[in-house]
């Protein structure tokens, strides 16, 4: 296993454990900013996280598998702050995928047309 699969390993446990002690133990309601900081940025590293290591597991290029699972985290970070702003709806989530679709589109035609 590489060093940097071993560091993402850890960081996704350690963010899973996190988000599962933060759930647990803390009630949303009662709890302050910085407790739903916390709670959103151990969502977002999460998701990273097991994105990149799913995508690793799928296809064994760790820096497309990195980008990706960086586009997943932000699409599943942005339909939740969405949601909880109530500006959730089909046509905003259409257009965050649609964004990302088209970043991931350029930067895989922007890789391969500089080889």
């Amino acid at each position: 296993m590489k060093w940097y699969v071993a560091v993402v390993s850890v960081a996704t446990i350690l963010s899973l454990t996190g988000l599962a002690i933060i759930s647990i133990k803390l009630d949303p309601f009662q709890s302050g900013q910085l407790i739903k900081f916390l709670f959103f940025c151990s969502i977002f590293v999460s998701s990273w996280g097991l994105g990149t290591l799913v995508l690793m597991g799928l296809k064994n290029d760790f820096p497309a598998a990195f980008r990706r699972g960086l586009f997943l985290a932000l699409v599943v970070s942005g339909t939740i702050v969405l949601s909880r702003l109530h500006l959730l709806n089909i046509f905003s989530f259409s257009i965050l995928l649609g964004v990302m679709a088209a970043i991931e589109w350029f930067l895989t035609k922007k890789n391969h047309g500089s080889r």
